[in-house]
């Protein structure tokens, strides 16, 4: 394994062992652990070996595909997709808080394991944007032996990468259901992980779906805990919040009215201006000026 700090670079060859500051090589997978410390990276470049990326928290990137015109995208926890040889790829990502993982696989790789372990053909195809708990579980533990030193060894690397390879061709082929939901109640420490989660998609158009999956419970559970620990629904909250971040952006910038709705995760002005008024009795322009003298 090797470590090194590499600066925001433009990839257009083999992306292999540039994505992130830790790099694995366990048998016939190589795995790059981009993790909150490594820089940034851009990529433009056709993918040499099928790639299986997993994201172990909320990020944003711009992607395209076989010529596509980039986009930006949002990117949830546990979601993972699999790029594989041969597609050309575009794709740009600023350093971030959160942690991947990239898990590169040698010609045939792909087909060993599903000759060994009795998994009828899937032919490799690009997939995006799916979320598996699972699947980042073994991802979670991937990093953590990774973060660690691998003190188990290559082998073990080698043993979770299999594991998480074979779950992804589950997908692939369809086999793969949604886990049932947990019915646990949620700590005051996961509530208080899953405000850091809101916080750090404030500015998107986040979804109560996508809240429930990071808190991997049903919306009934999950306002249960925010009600008990903060005296609001999911909903209320990440209204409050985005109504409190544009209060503190209208007192300091002087970016327009739409710029700022946008900004703190409203679909448009005039839902700003609806929620504003409604919670503090004014609309966001008179605030404004007010506060500004």
């Amino acid at each position: 394994m090797s470590e090194a700090a590499r600066g925001p670079a433009r990839l257009t060859g083999p992306i292999h062992g540039y994505l992130g500051r830790r790099h694995v090589e366990a048998g016939p997978i190589w795995i790059d652990y981009h993790d909150s410390r490594s820089d940034g990276y851009e990529v433009d470049t056709v993918i040499q070996r099928d790639v299986l990326v997993i994201n172990l928290g909320p990020a944003k990137t711009v992607f395209g595909i076989n010529g596509g015109k980039p986009v930006e995208l949002p990117v949830s926890t546990n979601m993972h997709s699999f790029v594989p040889a041969g597609t050309e790829v575009y794709e740009r990502c600023e350093a971030q808080s959160t942690d991947c993982l990239f898990l590169h696989f040698d010609e045939g790789a792909l087909a060993d394991l599903r000759a060994h372990n009795d998994v009828r053909d899937a032919t490799p195809e690009f997939r995006y944007q799916m979320v598996d708990p699972v699947l980042g579980g073994l991802a979670r533990e991937l990093a953590r032996s990774i973060a660690t030193g691998m003190p188990e060894g290559a082998a073990y690397a080698e043993y979770i990468g299999a594991a998480l390879a074979l779950r992804q061709m589950g997908h692939m082929m369809g086999q793969v259901t949604r886990p049932r939901m947990s019915t646990m109640p949620m700590s005051v420490m996961q509530v208080a992980q899953l405000q850091e989660f809101i916080e750090a998609r404030l500015s998107e158009a986040l979804s109560l779906a996508e809240v429930c999956d990071a808190a991997d419970r049903p919306l009934a559970l999950v306002n249960r805990a925010f009600r008990e620990c903060l005296g609001l629904s999911v909903y209320q909250y990440i209204l409050m919040r985005r109504i409190d971040r544009a209060r503190e952006k209208l007192a300091v910038s002087d970016a327009s009215l739409a710029e700022i709705a946008y900004e703190c995760g409203f679909s448009s002005q005039q839902h700003m201006t609806n929620a504003f008024t409604a919670k503090l009795g004014t609309s966001p322009g008179r605030y404004r000026r007010e506060v500004k003298g």
